[in-house]
């Protein structure tokens, strides 16, 4: 017999004992019983007592790792590392003890505080059999006498020891860090099985469930031990919530329950954005019609862009933009749909793999709970941001949304700054968050145009939000969506749909800004919608006017008979919240019901407490929950969803007030730029505010004299008297204002050009041009004044422009050259700033190239790339339907060549994959471990690839290195890399990243990502950072099929005075129109090279000789 000592088996299928080649089978059950034990502790938060007192909670398990000491690593919540040595029984023998102290001599090096060699054994033996004890003492009672068998053991270790090192500090060291731990938990009926069982249940999984949960444990770590895999808390939790048992979730119980108190919280914060993805919320417009869901959304959202490099306005996707700008200022005009954008960049984020978590901020609240910049901290912004979770997690949600920005792993999302008030503390306060986290953390902050200069300080580069790429097609969705919703018979649905497009497309060319504000095209088309007959046309205030008017009506006859105010009290509601909340921008409950209760005693004479209180929570529970227009947030704070529906309702207030009411009112709007848009809403609504404008031009005079402007651009009639009125005021605040800081002040002009721009009648002409002669002192003012008035005269008399007025009109178009840059700057330095008026003669002018000539085109187009942004492709896209054709920018004309060579668009930029294959076999395998933030913003990826000029090479080369040699790829590559001092291990990595992120066919795609434009310095190339390999590569490279990588390569050898032999002998040895190319673009990109040999220079070709003349 063996003597082997068996027992019943009862769940492992392993006997114990070695016989009949089971050794390493029950080596493999001990380790994954320790892990089982550890993994228990760290769940229960029972942590191991180590021998000199200290505790150790176990968080992360390693199997296998590359470490000498290598059966498993235990990292704690310290970070302190655990190096496990396992061996089922153990005695002082070289196979076990030997060996261990071995390992634990070489791991020694890497010790950091805290940090333990361990030995886990199921059963000491012989003299160890103490050395628990022994260990314990000599931390705990160094000066103490040690029993004898204690002794023994001690002496017996420290003679291993010894033997694996002469080195007396390392053996101090190694002895001091040792720590044995007897442990026998390969399953149920085992010590320490039992213990751990013990240990999970009740206070982490159900009573009853303890044994259930460590066998689920136990198989997991088999496997993970079978593949050298590493796992932590968070994934232990995965495996016993995969087992469908009782898992408790409780933030302050034992570290499992928190750890899944947290996975909840996280999961439902989510599950809450992604289920935002696509939505469009309908309950302002139509009660009746579901919230419509759209395909895409997020993926036709756009910005444009100034990178200071190349065209000054780029069209970028938002979603692209927001991977390659750590941190950036999104900014729009109202209604554009900034807090949707946000929304809807959460939403997406929350359904792809791999990206950082985004953390959805309103700022509105964030400001009510903050009176100083000290009071605006992290986790005030996430804890606001957790506001929406259930009240059991909402604490658990704040705090470990405030944990991935610490971990570098989370995008702040900060919505609706300009609608804050004490703004300028605000900032303050953010820019001290921003300055404290890591860099790692990306933030989007969202505001209108007014918040920007309060923002400054915060150094932060704009993009400013366009129209969604897709908008007309969401619209059309829309509309058919509602006829959808309100069961409009099949037989008719597609005559319905094809009045309404048709009426559409009416109003969009009556209103083409209206129709590119989503907000506003919304509710446009809600009117369609609604509408039985082709509606009028009508203003940007009259159109949200009467979609709230048609939102109370639709909700009057749906509503029962006993529910609701009067519609008419809940139209009068909504003007008082909007006056509140335009001055306030937040109010509390008490400040709402004061302010509702003085309307119904005034208007309703509803007195009496009790029936005002009843009509008060009828109007904002309707604005609130039925249509969502003024939100009470969780602190009872009523904010409005966006600026402009409360300064609608302003503007709806002031019908109400006596003239003398109405004056003070627009005194007190005009003192706040931010409440002059009001002033604008109700000059829309009510007549009688342009003429008050007009009749008071002593106070606020320039505010004002634009104002009125502004109302007659958008519409409003004067009749000769009141034009002759606006003429004196513009005139009035002109003079005085350059009578304060001078005619050279570009900000004083606005009045000038706005009074050029007027639409006058003949008779009142005259005057005009005697107080543009007055005030034009200098000369840019002057010319953009002359052709202000040349277009404005032709649009009155309904003409075309005259001879002289042509002259007019081109001169202030070619004061700047066709790339944009003002053509004066060169010799007089006069015009330094776009001037207010010349957009609007680049619009203008479209419409007169009859007699202004076709040569005008590329200085309109030079002017709009000064403009706002987006401005450029507005009206290159009016050319292109005239029949121009505008310059393109790189990226579309390269988009354009592939399209004409492959008859239509390579499918979500797989041509790129050559590319990335390559990029990842730079650097040899294993690939480098890659972080959540370098996965997302593919930082080195893509500096390598701006610095192969992929977005500027031609379309024709750039194909071609598709088709290139892998090892042509690779070398260049790889010598770029090398010359610009990139990691090229972090490259191969990220590379790796962007190919599998391909294959999901993610939105945006990998190139768009790889190529967007950024404003960023790329590193300098340095050819002294190259390899002999690196030369020979770039020397090849030269003869590649493509001729961008020969470009490319030249460049580069170029650089290098050592290489101009060779870069000769090369040139010698390709084809003569290749050779002939390259001799081009060298002399194009270089004024020298190194002198070649002076018998060389004697034997050249003329077109070698070329390439000579370089030096």
């Amino acid at each position: 017999m063996s003597g082997t000592r068996r027992t019943r088996q009862k769940g492992s299928g392993v006997a114990k004992g070695d016989g009949g080649g089971v050794g390493n089978e029950r080596g493999a059950a001990h380790r994954r019983g320790l892990a089982v034990l550890l993994a228990a502790r760290g769940l229960a938060s029972f942590p191991l007592t180590l021998h000199d007192g200290s505790k150790f909670t176990p968080n992360r398990l390693q199997f296998e790792s590359d470490q000498p000491t290598d059966d498993v690593i235990c990292t704690a919540t310290s970070g302190a590392r655990m190096y496990v040595s396992a061996k089922r029984k153990c005695g002082d023998d070289d196979q076990n003890v030997g060996k261990t102290v071995r390992q634990w001599v070489a791991q020694a090096v890497s010790l950091r505080g805290g940090d333990v060699l361990a030995l886990a054994t199921s059963r000491l033996n012989g003299v160890m059999e103490h050395i628990r004890d022994a260990l314990k003492r000599h931390h705990q009672y160094p000066d103490a006498a040690s029993p004898v068998d204690e002794a023994a053991a001690l002496r017996a270790l420290s003679t291993r020891i010894a033997a694996a090192t002469t080195d007396p500090t390392l053996q101090t060291q190694v002895l001091n860090a040792a720590f044995v731990l007897v442990n026998e938990s390969v399953e149920a009926g085992d010590e320490g099985f039992e213990f751990a069982a013990a240990l999970l249940e009740g206070g982490v999984v159900g009573v009853g469930e303890g044994f259930a949960a460590a066998q689920a444990l136990s198989a997991a770590f088999g496997i993970q031990a079978s593949k050298a895999a590493a796992s932590s808390l968070s994934d232990w939790v995965q495996i016993l919530r995969a087992a469908k048992l009782t898992f408790h979730a409780d933030r302050r119980g034992p570290a499992g329950a928190a750890e899944h108190a947290r996975q909840l919280a996280i999961e439902g914060y989510r599950d809450r954005l992604a289920g935002q993805l696509g939505r469009v919320d309908l309950a302002l417009l139509a009660e009746d019609v579901p919230p419509l869901t759209v395909a895409g959304l997020p993926a036709g959202l756009r910005v444009a862009i100034n990178t200071k490099a190349g065209d000054v306005d780029n069209i970028e996707s938002l979603l692209a933009i927001a991977r390659r700008w750590p941190r950036l200022l999104l900014t729009g005009l109202p209604g554009m749909g900034k807090s949707t954008a946000l929304r809807q960049l959460a939403a997406q984020w929350m359904t792809a793999s791999g990206t950082p978590t985004p953390i959805l901020v309103p700022l509105l609240e964030v400001a009510a709970q903050c009176r100083t910049a000290n009071d605006v901290t992290l986790s005030v912004l996430c804890q606001v941001a957790a506001a929406s979770a259930p009240a059991g997690q909402y604490e658990d949600l704040g705090a470990e949304l405030e944990a991935e920005c610490q971990r570098g792993q989370a995008v702040l999302l900060l919505d609706a700054f300009d609608e804050c008030p004490n703004q300028a503390v605000l900032a303050d306060g953010l820019q001290a968050v921003l300055n404290a986290l890591p860099a790692q953390v990306g933030v989007i902050l969202a505001t209108r145009d007014s918040g920007q200069r309060a923002l400054g300080r915060l150094g932060l580069p704009i993009a400013e939000l366009e129209p969604a790429r897709n908008l007309e097609q969401v619209l059309d969705q829309l509309l058919a969506h509602v006829a959808a919703a309100r069961q409009i018979e099949p037989a008719q649905r597609s005559g319905w749909l094809a009045d309404r497009h048709r009426w559409l497309r009416a109003v969009r060319r009556e209103h083409r800004d209206v129709g590119r504000v989503p907000l506003l095209a919304t509710l446009m088309t809600m009117e369609m919608a609604d509408a039985t007959s082709a509606p009028a046309a009508q203003g940007q205030a009259r159109l949200l006017h009467s979609a709230i008017k048609h939102s109370i009506e639709r909700w009057e006859r749906h509503r029962p008979q006993s529910l609701g105010a009067d519609p008419a009290q809940l139209l009068d509601g909504y003007a008082v919240l909007g006056t509140l909340l335009t001055d306030k921008g937040s109010a509390s409950r008490a400040d709402a019901d004061q302010a509702l209760s003085a309307m119904l005693g005034q208007r309703w004479g509803i007195g009496a407490p009790g029936l005002a209180r009843v009509s008060i929570d009828h109007i904002l529970r309707f604005w609130d929950q039925h249509v969502g227009v003024y939100v009470a947030g969780r602190d009872g704070r009523i904010t409005p969803r966006s600026r402009v529906f409360a300064e609608i309702g302003a503007a709806m207030a002031v019908d109400w007030l006596t003239d003398d009411e109405l004056t003070a009112w627009i005194d007190t709007m005009l003192t706040s730029r931010n409440r002059r848009a009001a002033v604008l809403f109700a000059g829309e609504l009510d007549p009688r505010v342009l003429p008050l404008l007009l009749a008071n031009g002593t106070v606020h005079r320039g505010a004002r004299a634009i104002a009125a402007a502004e109302l007659v651009e958008r519409g409003a009639l004067l009749d000769d008297t009141q034009q002759r009125m606006l003429m004196e005021l513009l005139d009035t605040a002109a003079a005085s204002a350059m009578e304060s800081s001078g005619h050279e002040n570009p900000q004083n002009w606005t009045y000038v050009l706005k009074l050029a721009a007027l639409k006058l009648p003949a008779l009142l002409r005259k005057q005009r041009r005697q107080s543009l002669g007055s005030l034009c002192t200098a000369e840019p003012v002057r010319i953009v004044a002359a052709a202000l008035t040349a277009l404005a005269d032709a649009a009155a008399d309904h003409r075309e422009l005259s001879p002289a007025e042509v002259a007019a009109v081109r001169t202030a178009l070619t004061v700047y050259s066709p790339d944009g840059m003002p053509a004066a700057v060169r010799t007089t330095g006069s015009y330094k700033v776009l001037l207010p008026g010349n957009l609007h003669i680049a619009r203008s002018s479209v419409d007169h190239l009859s007699v202004l000539g076709d040569d005008m085109v590329p200085y309109i187009c030079g002017v709009a790339r000064l403009g706002r942004l987006g401005t450029y492709s507005d009206i290159a896209a009016v050319l292109r339907g005239r029949g121009y054709h505008p310059r393109l920018s790189p990226r579309e004309h390269n988009a354009n060549l592939i399209t004409q060579m492959f008859g239509g668009p390579l499918e979500h930029g797989t041509h790129v994959l050559p590319l990335l294959q390559a990029a990842r076999d730079i650097s040899p395998p294993p690939l480098a471990e890659i972080s959540v933030h370098d996965r997302w913003r593919l930082p080195e990826l893509c500096t390598l690839v701006g610095l192969i000029g992929v977005t500027t090479a031609d379309a024709g080369g750039y194909l071609a290195a598709r088709t290139e040699p892998a090892d042509v790829l690779i070398g260049w590559l790889t010598a770029v890399a090398n010359a610009a001092g990139l990691d090229r291990g972090a490259v191969a990595a990220q590379a790796q990243a962007a190919i599998d992120e391909q294959q999901r066919r993610e939105d945006p795609s990998v190139f768009d990502i790889l190529t967007v434009p950024t404003g960023e310095h790329l590193p300098a190339i340095d050819s002294r950072r190259l390899t002999s390999a690196d030369r020979q590569a770039l020397l090849t490279a030269l003869n590649a099929e493509s001729t961008w990588i020969a470009e490319s390569a030249a460049r580069i050898l170029t650089t290098d005075a050592h290489l101009a032999s060779q870069l000769h002998q090369q040139l010698q040895h390709v084809g003569p129109q290749r050779r002939e190319h390259l001799v081009k673009f060298i002399r194009a990109h270089t004024d020298r090279l190194a002198p070649l040999p002076a018998d060389q220079g004697d034997r050249l070709e003329p077109i070698e000789v070329s390439v000579a003349n370089l030096m």
